[in-house]
């Protein structure tokens, strides 16, 4: 196999000798891609996204040139967890790019094969809490606190998303719920304060509205 200087790189990244097939290729991949650090969740993280972002690339580029230089050999066949494992970094790589409605569509791919990942749950509601759509990112949200009342990521872009739709009173219980259970997660910390002062700000601006719908109505 004649190797591109991408692929050298790629497969140095992904801790690759020699000249290994697809399949080995996919195995490093996922074997990086499913350490602890990477199977929670991680999306308001900037180092941990760039990390992900250069491992998936990689992978992809290997499997293009691999594919580039043996044209005609058969496909590889994947168990229907590696499949799960691939649609759902595809997903997670989409949405570190903005790419929500890509990753919705990899996602829901994912979640038909197993509805019982919590991080699907999440990141579903998550891109459609982006989207706008709160009735159905309220209804992956609250699937996910099914699965694990003590994530405090789903109680936070639960709240998020009641943020979104103008429900206020239960925006500031899903965040109240977020700070008794990240009070050492110091990043977490800080996004909720934020989510404090934007709702007291939204109260604010609606107790003055509201006066001011009174005041005209005499």
């Amino acid at each position: 196999m004649n190797k591109s200087k991408f692929l050298s790189k790629s497969l140095k990244l992904l801790k690759l000798t020699g000249e290994p097939d697809v399949s080995s290729i996919t195995k490093a991949y996922l074997d990086i891609t499913n350490a602890a650090k990477f199977r929670k969740v991680f999306i308001l993280n900037e180092e941990m996204k760039e990390e992900f972002i250069k491992y998936h690339e990689a992978y992809v580029i290997a499997i293009k040139e691999l594919s580039n230089n043996t044209s005609g050999s058969a496909p590889e066949y994947y168990p229907p967890g590696r499949i799960v494992n691939l649609l759902f970094n595809q997903g997670l790589y989409h949405l570190l790019r903005e790419n929500y409605l890509k990753a919705g569509e990899r996602f829901e791919e994912a979640a038909r094969m197993n509805n019982k990942d919590i991080l699907t749950q999440i990141y579903l509601g998550y891109i459609l809490k982006k989207r706008k759509n709160y009735y159905a990112a309220e209804n992956y949200l609250l699937k996910a606190i099914d699965m694990d009342k003590e994530n405090e990521y789903s109680w936070f872009f639960l709240g998020e998303t009641y943020l979104g739709a103008g429900k206020l009173d239960k925006a500031s219980a899903a965040f109240r719920k977020v700070e008794n259970l990240s009070f050492y997660n110091n990043e977490m910390k800080s996004e909720v304060k934020d989510t404090f002062r934007e709702i007291e700000r939204l109260r604010l601006k609606n107790s003055k509205r509201s006066l001011l719908s009174r005041v005209f109505k005499k």
